[in-house]
Formats: C-alpha cells, structure tokens, sequence
C-alpha cells in the first residue's frame, strides 16, 4: 500500500475485508452479510463497535479496502474519514436518501440502500484493484543440487517394489548437518512434531507396508453432546459434569458456545486468556490447524476434560460465521473422542432457506444441535422450568433431532430433593409425551396410530427423563474446582454411552444399551 505502509496479510482466501461501524442494526448490514457469507461478493466483512476497533483491527495488518458508516452515525463520520485517509482507504457512507445533501467530508463515496451487488462492487473496486496482492512473475526453476551436498535421499523414483536392504544401506552412508537444525532447537516454543525435517523411519515404514498391507483397526468415531436448558436450571453444571465423566474414558473437550460463556469464571480463567470470540476472529485469517487451535486449550487437570471458553465480547459473536464453526468442530472431532457444547437456549424455529440471514448470536447454537448426536435439555422442577423445557423440546424437535437422541434432566437442588416420587414428574413425562406425539402427527401424517401415541416410562422411554441432584453447595464446588459430585452424571451415563445410529441419518436410532460397569469409570477424587 502506499503512505510506506507494509503489505497487508488477508484472510485465507486471499479475499480483502470491509469494516462496518455500527450504531445500531441495520437492514443493509444483514443483507452484506449474506453476500459475503455466501460467496455472492469477493470480500470479507468485519463489525466494529467503536472507532477505536477499527483502528485495531488495521494495526492487525488486515487487507482493508473500506470502511461502511451508516448515515445515522453523523458524529463518527469525520473521525472515520480521517482514518481511512490515514491509510488510503476508503470511507462509504450508506444511507436511505437517493440524493443526500451531506456525504463525508472530502469523499463522493455514497451508496443507496437497497444497492446491488454490481453498486457495492463498484463502489470498493477502484481500491480493492489498487491494494490487491501483487501476482509475482513465476520463479525460474533451481537446477538440483548434485547428490554430494544434498544430505537427504530422492524417494521420488523409489516404487511398490523397492529393495528394502539397498535402501537401509542407503540411510547409513548419509549424514546430516545438525548444525542447520540448532537455531530452531534453542527456540523457546519448539515442538519437535513441527520440524521441517525428513522422517526415515516413518517413511521406511509406509514403504515396507505398502506392498504387505496390516490390518489396523479403525479409530472410533468421535461423539458430541449439547447441553442446553430453562434460565438457571443449572446447564453449565450438567456440561462440565459430563464432560467430566466423559474424560474418565477417553479425551474430552468441553467448548462455551454460549454468547456470554461464563465457564471460564467457573473454572477461574483469566479473562485475558483468548476464547471462543478470539478463536472464530482469527479464523478469518488462519487455517484452523491443530497447531493454531492448542493456543485456545485449557487443561483442567482436576476434572480431566480440555475447555475453550467462551466470548468475552458481543461483538466477538458477530465474527462466526456458519462454515468456521462447522470447521472448527470438525477439527477438533478429528483430535477428541468426545466433544460436550455448552449452548444458548435462545433457539429460532426453522428459516426459510435464503428468506432470513442468520443471528449470529445463536448461530452457534444451531450449528451445535445440528451436529450433536445427543442433545441434553435440563430444566428446574418447577412450573417455570416445566414450560421452558417444553418450549426448547419443540424448537430442538423441529431442527430435526430424532425424539431418541433428546434427553431432559431435573435438576433438584438440596431444597427440592424429596425420597418420594414428585407428582411434577409425572406431570413432565405427561406433557413431553404429549408434545413428540403433536410434533408426530403434525410432521409424519402417514404414521401409525400407535406410534403416534407415545408411551413413556422408565425402560422404554423414546424420550429419556432422568433426575439430577445437587448433592453439595455448586459455589464451593466451582470455587475449588474440585470434581464435580457422580450424582449430577451418574444416571446420563448409560444413555450417553448407547452407540446408535448417527442423528444426521434422520432416522430414529436403535436402541443398543450399553451398562457402564462398576470399574469403568474411574472414580479418583469424585465425591
């Protein structure tokens, strides 16, 4: 760019990026969204709050091409114009009146709303063709180095049918300048898996395999759970919970999917330590490898389980978008054996494909509920959390959940736990029951008469219910980050651990019961 400054690093794409100030929510703002979203126009899109957040996100080296301002935020329009002069970019008023009589000052950048995508691209290509990364003229091929300088072997000719001592004979009679690899050795952040460098033994291996092939056993799939419920019902808790139950078994990651997460308080994290809102910014500008996402892990080591928290931020939410979420949980499914999303109860009903642009402060919860292959509801025993629930059951129905993979938990705490049967409990299973059965008849019409009439008990409930306890004070418990008490996950486990068909599939899943033995969960340090 000119004014000296540097080259700009764009997004992974290689796609330039506009800013949007906001000072409030606007029509045209969604409607931007979605073109970028869906690829219909060449550019990223970034929200700032404030003028001090633009400053910010071009001190990061973004490749910025402009910055938006509706017309209602007249009191920022100097500042913004000053700031984009400041690195050559553009400042693009947008407003509702075809002929505005005040536009930035010193600028004739003005567009109308509703504007086309042949207006918008218009109106950034002058400087999005100026800023553009320039195309290097291609490189003229190195001749090879001769095998007397050349420390490692050319497998580029070797085949299926390789001679195996030849080749050994080979590995022998090279050496290895170590003195290329030192600088990297004494580097504070080295990591050994991260080295440029040439493995003999692994590639000897995959060759001698190659032509005598050994049977290995699959990896297992990977699970993952969300956890939702009624305000206050204690859904936070039943996540780590599980999550801790899970991670006695294999690796487990917990992730606040929450808008204001707050399981890093829980866990006593500090606030400056990057979450989830950090994690989807920068995914606008890195890959989403293994090695970018260890910078957002924390180990709890008392309950066993890996966590990312949640955002800090409002305005870190508006920065997911659907396909990096979708790739962030594909990722990390690829590293973990189990992955528990703490969710919003703040569910939409079905949109209409391209009639709504998503809200990005739920967009993860919906994310999460169509990748989970069980979807936990938990609620308060009260008719408060009675209605809650059923409110969330139909949403989280009509998203597509199989009844099957749905479980409810009561949550009692110390005050409300009683050793007889609570008549609210029945009353519960009465009015879920009647909920799947109206959500049956009203989307499968051609379903038998006895389907439609659900019967739910204990043993062969479609609809699981299970009942919770808060066996001790939850504030010490999130105080000391001791482990979490059996009863809060105790009775979830067994249905956790059916292996069914995958939710995906929008079949109901066979029931395949699985006991959790007495010795199969280690119980070290839980209460």
């Amino acid at each position: 760019m000119e004014d000296g400054h540097s080259p700009s690093i764009t997004s992974p794409n290689n796609r330039p990026t506009v800013i949007a100030i906001l000072s409030g929510t606007h029509a045209w703002l969604r409607e931007l969204s979605r073109w970028c979203n869906g690829s219909v126009v060449d550019v990223d899109l970034a929200v700032a709050m404030s003028t001090q957040e633009v400053i910010e996100y071009l001190q990061a080296k973004a490749l910025v091409v402009a910055i938006l301002v509706d017309s209602n935020a007249s009191e920022q329009l100097i500042s913004i114009y000053e700031i984009a002069k400041a690195h050559n970019i553009k400042a693009i008023k947008i407003g509702t009146t075809p002929n505005p009589q005040k536009v930035i000052e010193g600028s004739s950048n003005y567009l109308c709303y509703p504007f086309s995508v042949e207006e918008f691209n218009g109106a950034i290509e002058p400087i999005s063709k100026k800023n553009s990364p320039k195309t290097e003229a291609p490189k003229t091929p190195e001749p090879p180095e001769t095998p007397d300088s050349d420390p490692f072997i050319d497998l580029s000719d070797l085949h299926l049918g390789f001679d195996e001592q030849s080749f050994l004979e080979g590995l022998e009679s090279q050496t290895i300048n170590q003195e290329q690899f030192n600088p990297i050795l004494h580097e504070s952040n080295f990591n050994p898996t991260e080295i440029d460098s040439f493995d003999y033994e692994g590639e000897l291996y995959n060759f001698a395999n190659t032509t005598n092939p050994i049977e290995q056993k699959p990896q297992p799939q990977s699970r993952t759970f969300a956890v939702l419920g009624v305000g206050g019902s204690g859904a936070s808790t039943t996540s780590m919970a599980i999550a801790q139950a899970l991670a006695q078994m294999d690796s487990t990651l917990l992730i606040d999917m929450k808008a204001d997460g707050d399981i890093g308080m829980y866990h006593d994290v500090d606030r400056a330590h990057p979450g989830l809102g950090e994690l989807m910014v920068g995914a606008r500008k890195s890959e989403l490898t293994a090695t970018y996402l260890r910078n957002f892990y924390i180990q709890c080591l008392e309950r066993r389980y890996v966590m990312i928290v949640g955002t800090k931020r409002q305005e870190d939410t508006l920065a997911a978008r659907e396909n990096d979420l979708r790739s962030l949980i594909d990722k990390v499914t690829e590293e973990f054996n189990y992955v528990v999303f703490d969710i919003d109860n703040k569910i939409r009903a079905p949109r209409i494909v391209d009639a709504v642009d998503p809200d990005p402060t739920v967009l993860g919860s919906e994310v999460a509920l169509a990748l989970a292959d069980r979807v936990i509801i938990t609620l308060s025993e009260d008719l408060r959390g009675i209605h809650g629930a059923l409110r969330l059951l139909h949403r989280v129905l009509s998203l597509g959940t199989p009844i099957a993979c749905i479980a409810l938990v009561v949550c009692k705490s110390n005050r409300t736990i009683r050793r007889s049967s609570n008549p609210q409990h029945s009353q519960l299973e009465r009015l879920c029951n009647q909920v799947c059965s109206e959500f049956i008849l009203h989307n499968e019409p051609n379903t038998s008469k006895s389907r439609r009439n659900l019967k739910v008990s204990p043993d062969n409930a479609a609809l699981k219910i299970f009942t919770c306890g808060f066996e001790r004070n939850l504030e010490s418990i999130h105080e000391s980050i001791r482990p979490l008490p059996k009863g809060l996950y105790q009775p979830l486990m067994s249905w956790l651990a059916r292996e069914d068909t995958p939710k995906q599939t929008k079949s109901e899943p066979k029931v395949n019961l699985r006991r959790i033995m007495p010795g199969e969960l280690a119980s070290d340090g839980i209460n």
